[in-house]
């Protein structure tokens, strides 16, 4: 239950290759983004440009419930109300995320009254849930993580390099601080899930393993810069 944009499950699309240089073309003269990119493919001597279906295309199939889109927090925040009553003598798993906070920071700048009141209202969600799981007698045998995704470059609209975060949790196993990838690895080993039979190996080690300490750098790292290659007219390649 989530911003549309962020969980996409959309799937793949097949456009002929003439009407998406038409769009292209015209999301140029008006100033905006053009449409997405993919492959383009030919078939029967016409030309396609196929875009490939959003990253939960495939794994929203294979949940319970997959609602994106719901804008607002009081929309997002009734249905997990309702969703969390219906499943409440049951173990679930239920992922929320509201995103009023990081709209309004894109609209109005950190700092400004309206990313204050969108965090407000976020939190009065929270403790409604916190509320409705105490109601319904669950709240000591349910874990509770809240984090973010990203900060805000201070009294700007934009998060350049915004590397820190925080984690408020009920799980009394954590014991250490750490990074962003750690949080993804410490809820599915509370889940159970073996983390050496993931493939590709996740980054993060679980909160409540020791870990090196490790810090995000002041600066975000420099590009790097590939040689130039010996052609006839070389180039200097960045590769970011």
């Amino acid at each position: 239950m989530e911003k549309k944009a962020h969980v996409d499950n959309d799937p793949p699309r097949k456009i002929p290759y003439e009407r998406w240089l038409r769009q292209q073309e015209r999301a140029k003269e008006l100033g905006r983004p053009g449409p997405e990119k993919g492959e383009i493919v030919e078939e029967n001597g016409k030309k396609f440009m196929v875009i490939p279906g959003k990253p939960w295309f495939n794994a929203s199939k294979h949940m319970d419930l997959f609602v994106n889109g719901l804008g607002q927090c009081d929309n997002v925040g009734k249905r997990a109300l309702e969703e969390i009553e219906k499943h409440a003598q049951e173990r679930f798993f239920i992922f929320i995320h509201f995103e009023d906070p990081d709209r309004e920071g894109h609209k109005y700048g950190e700092g400004s009254p309206e990313y204050k009141e969108a965090i407000k209202a976020c939190d009065n969600w929270l403790g409604q849930i916190v509320d409705k799981l105490k109601k319904l007698g669950i709240y000591e045998q349910t874990l509770i993580y809240v984090t973010t995704d990203h900060g805000f470059d201070k009294g700007k609209k934009t998060h350049s390099y915004a590397p820190h975060t925080w984690l408020a949790t009920n799980d009394k196993n954590i014991i250490r601080n750490g990074d962003r990838a750690d949080i993804a690895p410490t809820i599915l080993k509370r889940f159970g899930v073996d983390l050496k039979s993931l493939k590709p190996a996740l980054d993060g080690i679980p909160l409540d393993e020791p870990a090196p300490e490790r810090k995000a750098p002041p600066q975000p790292p420099q590009k790097k810069q590939a040689k130039p290659r010996k052609t006839e007219s070389a180039s200097l390649i960045t590769v970011q």
